[in-house]
């Protein structure tokens, strides 16, 4: 399965995106920030397939 790391500061937009990843069959995980998302990105030795930031 492809894992996938969303970063977005606006949570209802974040929802949005992360709900629609998983509904099409990814892991994800998800940061509020783009600091929390490098700490995720650290704790999971990058082992991510893509990163997304929206804007």
């Amino acid at each position: 399965m492809k894992r996938v790391l969303v970063a977005e500061d606006e949570a209802s937009i974040r929802e949005f995106v992360v709900i629609n990843l998983e509904r099409s069959g990814y892991t994800v995980e998800q940061a509020a920030d783009g600091a929390e998302a490098l700490e995720l990105f650290r704790q999971h030795g990058g082992d991510f397939d893509v990163a997304i930031r929206t804007r």
